[in-house]
């Protein structure tokens, strides 16, 4: 009412213009007077308001269980990138991964008035209610198949990390995570699995070091592992960090890397390149989950018919910290390791 009486025009003309509407006949000028009116008097639409007109918010409640990850922190940037162009908005929630703050974002959400709501994270369940449409990243919902999930194959990723350290000629390759509950299931630790049974490795456990925080990742602990496993001549890593903390570690029992071990990350962080030795690391394929996810989005909720492809592969990127596999099986000193020092192999 206020920009319509501060431009001497009707409140349908004022409104067919500030609310885009099809129907509006207004001429370029009338819509410039009619803006400039809007910019100066602060007006703003109510959206609760033309959400129970119109049945949209144009809102999209996003769940996420870690948002101090990288992978995750560009999950939201490029998920609000490729939104905004569709007159989306995002709405975060972070859920720590845990479902009963979950199930609450998601009745947050819906009582926000979302029009959908979109939860990443390594999933193995979802059983909430949600009278919304709801959409997954990353979920792995035992088997079902669940036409709203974009799924990341990690399985592919590690395949592909450990074919190209048998192309160097690694056979004795060993496993490094720190630990997370679903790790048992993850599809990480199912590939290398299958691996150690296709090289004869009986027991993949034996080839697996499980960290229960970073702080464990010591030199000390990677020379007791060489000791049971010294023909080990490469590690996967569960992610980056650890596999930077890895290196640190063999570094400081005398060991160089890729000339006595070679290491694969997992993410592909912006730090992996700038790391000494730069970090060879199986890529998350962030941006093209979200842009399969915006696609499966706006199938459901405006009616497009895009082909959507809900399996995307991680990869490999390879750098500096992958070599040829030595020879000689590692044979290490027991004489302590002062923090910050580095002892040489015998």
């Amino acid at each position: 009412m206020d920009v319509a009486a501060s431009v001497g025009m009707s409140k349908s003309m004022v409104s067919s213009v500030l609310g885009k509407k099809p129907y509006c006949c207004a001429s370029s000028a009338t819509r410039v007077r009619i803006e400039t009116a809007a910019r100066r008097l602060g007006y703003r639409p109510n959206l609760l308001a033309r959400g129970l007109k119109n049945g949209r918010s144009r809102v999209i409640g996003f769940i996420n269980d870690s948002v101090h990850h990288e992978v995750s922190a560009q999950e939201i940037v490029y998920l609000t990138n490729a939104l905004l162009p569709l007159d989306y908005q995002v709405q975060v929630i972070y859920s720590r991964g845990e479902p009963c703050l979950r199930l609450a974002a998601c009745n947050r959400l819906v009582d926000s008035g979302c029009d959908a709501i979109i939860v990443s994270g390594n999933l193995d369940f979802f059983e909430f209610t949600v009278p919304l449409p709801t959409f997954l990243i990353n979920a792995d919902l035992r088997g079902k198949d669940f036409a709203q999930t974009i799924f990341v194959d990690y399985r592919v990723g590690v395949e592909e990390g450990i074919a190209c350290l048998q192309k160097y000629g690694h056979e004795c390759i060993g496993m490094a995570v720190n630990y997370w509950q679903a790790f048992q299931q993850d599809q990480r630790k199912v590939a290398f699995a299958a691996f150690c049974q296709q090289a004869g490795i009986s027991d993949s456990e034996a080839m697996t070091l499980i960290f229960h925080g970073y702080e464990e990742i010591t030199a000390e602990r990677m020379r007791q592992f060489f000791q049971q496993q010294p023909a080990c001549t490469a590690f996967i890593c569960s992610n980056d960090l650890v596999a930077m903390k890895l290196i640190r570690s063999l570094q400081q029992l005398g060991l160089s890397v890729p000339k006595d071990i070679s290491v694969i990350g997992f993410d592909d962080n912006v730090a992996a390149d700038f790391f000494i030795p730069s970090l060879s690391s199986i890529r998350q394929p962030t941006e093209n989950v979200i842009r399969e996810m915006v696609k499966l989005l706006s199938n459901v909720l405006d009616g497009k018919e895009q082909p959507v492809q809900h399996v995307v592969p991680c990869y490999l990127i390879k750098r500096d910290s992958i070599g040829p596999a030595r020879k000689q099986r590692l044979f290490l000193s027991n004489k302590a390791i002062p923090d910050g020092s580095t002892t040489n192999r015998n």
